[in-house]
Formats: C-alpha cells, structure tokens, sequence
C-alpha cells in the first residue's frame, strides 16, 4: 500500500463501522485483503463481525479472507502437497 496516497492505521477508538469502512477503501481486492489483515491481527474481538459483514457486502473479500485464514481441511491438503 506504499503506492496508495491514504494511510490506513488500526486505533484504540475503531468500532466496527470504522473498521469496514476502512476495509472497503480498498482500491482493490488485493488492498482490501491486507487491510483486513491489519484489522485481523490488531482487533481480533472484531473478528466474527467483520467476518459476517463480508460475507454479506464483499462476498469476493470473503472467499480470499477465507481461503487465507479459515483453509479447509481439502484446502491444507492441497498447500502440504504442493
């Protein structure tokens, strides 16, 4: 995100609104998908939140966040295979 001019941080002070907020900022898929990692390491009490509100509003999100955070036992298969 050193490319994009907006500067994303994670505070004390965000809320649920604020956090998908700055998720949907993205300018893509790939930029979305680390936000959500920033919001993932530091606000895990928003987890399940965050996640049900992208499965709803940003299903492509979800599907990356899901193969990246919540793999399937075929999914870690595949990865310890190849």
């Amino acid at each position: 995100m050193n490319s994009d001019k907006n500067f994303i941080s994670s505070s004390k002070n965000d809320n649920l609104e604020s956090i998908l907020e700055k998720i949907k900022s993205g300018t893509n898929l790939e930029q979305k998908f680390k936000i959500y990692t920033l919001f993932y390491i530091t606000q895990p009490g928003y987890r399940n939140a965050i996640n049900m509100s992208l499965q709803i509003w940003e299903p492509e999100l979800w599907k990356k966040v899901k193969k990246g955070y919540y793999p399937t036992l075929w999914d870690k298969l595949m990865n310890w295979i190849n």
